[in-house]
């Protein structure tokens, strides 16, 4: 019979396929070796590699010097700590949560420029996805647990506000809708459909330059913008349109709703914020106690080379 034989691109095809599967098989081997322990909860490079990515440090474990590696292993270690305390707790992360914080962090960025974005921080968007669900479960459960241990009353707030004068002192502010085009023509067009009655959204939308914030005013303090457009701005009067204003930006058009002048904020209209201000504080010192509790009642193991060189020791393997 005759004998047949591989041709040099089969040979080629199959010596391709054999250094993939071995690749795939280095690769898997390598996500799974750890780099630290937290009771019976195994961490591994890979884990490691993603929580990096999501820290805005890249994927790599080679470039990272000593204190960051230490950082993002520490950072891990917390999160195994809390979320071993939640499942015992039975604390879960339902879908609403989650959909509505990264809609928030997306800020209206379309689905695939921030996979892109993703992909040059170093991780896919179902890590993301994925360490994002980590992270608020660890928030949330620390959140049920020290919560109530928050303890803020009137002196504290009226001291907070009495110490702190420089904070409670508010700039001139304009309640607008504002926006910038990149001609003088467009702005005047914008003008004029404002002119007959058209909302600015409205307005904006059709010349092709969409309002930020839903359509909705902002509140626009003295001290942020150039001096010359800053008084052109805040010299508009309420109720109609006003520019364009030139500047290196392009040709601001403003409606200004409303006006309030300079003023220090009393203690009745800030309580509220402060209030914000020390219950987080609160709940940060009792974070970092928690923590150190936990950490100090459970077995952790890390590979001391790996933190020493980012190699893996025996233990690891």
């Amino acid at each position: 019979m005759e004998k047949k034989y591989a041709t040099p691109k089969k040979l080629i095809l199959v010596q391709v396929i054999l250094i993939l599967l071995a690749c795939s098989a280095c690769q898997q081997q390598t996500d799974t070796v750890l780099v630290a322990r937290v009771g019976s909860d195994d961490i591994n490079l890979q884990e490691f590699s993603a929580k990096a990515a999501y820290m805005g440090l890249g994927p790599s474990v080679e470039g990272l010097p000593d204190q960051l590696r230490m950082a993002v292993l520490q950072e891990l270690i917390d999160r195994s700590l809390v979320l071993q305390y939640a499942a015992a707790l039975g604390v879960k992360l339902d879908d609403k949560e989650f959909d509505d914080t990264e809609q928030q962090l997306r800020s209206g960025m379309e689905l695939s420029a921030f996979e892109h974005n993703m992909l040059a921080q170093g991780m896919e968007y179902k890590q993301w996805r994925q360490e994002l669900a980590k992270e608020l479960l660890m928030r949330k459960t620390m959140e049920l647990v020290l919560t109530p241990k928050i303890r803020v009353d009137k002196a504290d707030i009226a001291q907070y506000h009495q110490e702190h004068p420089e904070l409670f002192f508010r700039p001139e502010q304009i309640l607008a809708m504002h926006t910038v085009l990149p001609s003088e023509q467009l702005a005047r067009e914008l003008i004029a459909k404002m002119d007959q009655g058209m909302s600015m959204a409205e307005a904006a939308s059709q010349v092709g330059t969409p309002l930020g914030n839903d359509g909705r005013p902002d509140w626009l303090s003295r001290g942020h913008m150039p001096e010359d457009l800053e008084n052109k701005i805040f010299l508009s009067p309420p109720g109609k349109p006003a520019g364009p204003f030139h500047s290196d930006y392009g040709y601001h058009v403003v409606w200004v709703v409303r006006k309030r002048p300079a003023a220090s904020v009393g203690l009745a209209e800030a309580s509220g914020d402060i209030q914000n201000t020390l219950a987080k504080k609160q709940l940060d010192e009792l974070a970092a106690k928690w923590l150190v509790d936990l950490r100090q009642n459970a077995d952790i193991w890390v590979d001391p080379q790996f933190l020493d060189s980012a190699t893996i020791g025996e233990r690891g393997k």
